[in-house]
Formats: structure tokens, sequence, C-alpha cells
């Protein structure tokens, strides 16, 4: 099979470790990467021989190896994304609208359910008013008067808003408040991209909570690979009570606060 050598690295705008790759280069057969550390805030650890990590960037994955620094993986050409075109960046008001849609399309795709009675006229019920000039300005302020534990990201593919995140700081943990990514731009690591930013805001000495809809599947799957466990609490979500009556059921995930932990290789 044919081999190609690539480094992992990060670009200006961007605080996660993801490809580049030469457009010239064969895209199949075995490929062999190999770790760089490209300022303070970078971390590779979390990558280190992890398929589901890796699998959040190419889903195909089907084999990896690491020895050393050198890391091998086996993966379908047509899975392959190159991430430096997606920016990771603190939101500001003009990112209101987009943050938006970002928010109502994921809705969309997440949690209509025929079991839980959650249907899709239920989704766009509930984000009704939210596109409306009031709503939109609304957010436009809440994102210019941020207070100093909150952080809102925006993840940007030009000036297209595909993903979002809202971070706080509390005084007994992390939370990670809300992380979503447009469907069509699902699967190409842009959730994790947005995770790692997100934790170079929290304080590292705390655990970190977020609530997940109890019957989402592949967003619980994410959490479990991103170190989250379940903690057994559930709740039903604030903003989850539909028309219909139906109701969304959060379950607690925590990802606790790793002891010795170091980013040295």
């Amino acid at each position: 099979m044919a081999s190609v050598v690539i480094q992992l690295a990060a670009t200006e705008g961007a605080n996660g470790v993801f490809f580049i790759i030469d457009k010239e280069l064969e895209r199949t057969g075995w490929v062999v990467g190999k770790f760089v550390r490209n300022g303070p805030n970078l971390s590779t650890k979390p990558f280190f021989g992890q398929k589901a990590i890796f699998a959040e960037m190419l889903p195909n994955i089907c084999e990896i190896y690491l020895v050393g620094s050198v890391m091998t993986f086996k993966f379908e050409p047509d899975r392959l994304y190159c991430m430096e075109e997606i920016k990771i960046l603190d939101a500001v008001p003009d990112d209101a609208l987009g943050i938006t849609n970002v928010f109502y399309k994921a809705w969309l795709a997440t949690y209509p359910n025929k079991e839980r009675g959650i249907t899709i006229e239920d989704i766009e019920d509930s984000y009704k008013e939210d596109f409306s000039t009031e709503k939109i300005e609304n957010l436009k302020e809440l994102i210019r008067n941020l207070p100093k534990n909150k952080k809102r990201l925006v993840a940007k593919k030009g000036e297209l808003i595909v993903g979002a995140c809202t971070v706080i700081r509390n005084k007994n943990n992390n939370h990670l408040r809300t992380l979503y990514v447009l469907p069509e731009f699902q699967n190409r690591g842009i959730g994790t991209r947005l995770w790692n930013k997100a934790m170079e805001f929290f304080d590292p000495k705390k655990d970190t909570i977020v609530q997940v809809a109890d019957y989402t599947q592949n967003a619980i799957d994410f959490y479990k690979r991103l170190g989250f466990v379940d903690t057994g609490k559930r709740t039903a979500q604030e903003s989850g009570s539909f028309k219909s009556g139906a109701v969304i059921i959060d379950m607690e995930m925590v990802k606790k606060v790793e002891c010795g932990s170091s980013d040295k290789f």
C-alpha cells in the first residue's frame, strides 16, 4: 500500500490537532503521522492512541497504531477532511443569527423522537420566535455583555457559522452548557475542536459537567469519547417542554479532573 508522511499541527486560529495534507498526495492506504507541538496551548495528549478521538475527524478509521511519537492509521479516502479551513473563534454580536441557525438545525436533526412523542413540529414551534429581530438583538446584547465566567465560541468556515458552544466557569465546576454543529458538518472533528478550545477557558482544577438528552446516543457517545461518564442524575430540560406536552430528559455527565495530569508527551 502507498504510504504518506504527514504532520499533525495547528494553524492560526485553531487550538486543536488536525491534519494538514498535501492535496496532491495519494489519499489511500497507510498514513504515518508525526505528533508536533505548536504553541503553549496545544496538547496532543488526548489523541495518543485513541481511535475514538481520531474518528471524530476520520470517521472511517479502521486501525490505529502508535509507536513513540509516530501514529499510523488506515482510512477510507472519501472521509478525509482537511480542517484548516474551519476556525474556532470567540463569538461576537454579529454572530447571533448564525448561532441561532446552528441551534435550530441541530435541534431539528437531534431531538424529534417518536417514542418520546417529540415531533418536528414541536421543535419548529419552540423556535418560532427565535429568528425575530427582537430575539436576535437580545442575543447580540447577551454576547456583547458576557460575564467574565462565561464564554461563547463559534466554528466558522469562511463567514458561515457551522458550530457553536457556550461554556461557564462555576464556583464548584466547569459547565459545558451547549455544543452544537450543523448536521451537514458533523463527524468532521468540529465538535472536538470546540471542546478543545473550551478547555482553555475552564478551570483545570475543577470537574466539568454537561447535560445531554438521555436518548441521543450519538451525543452521549461523543461525550464518552471526550472522557465524560454518566453521573446517574436525570432532570427535565428547562427549554425542553413542548406544546405537545413532551419533555426532554437530560442525562448529566461529568469529566473528572485527572490527578497528576500533564501536558508533557
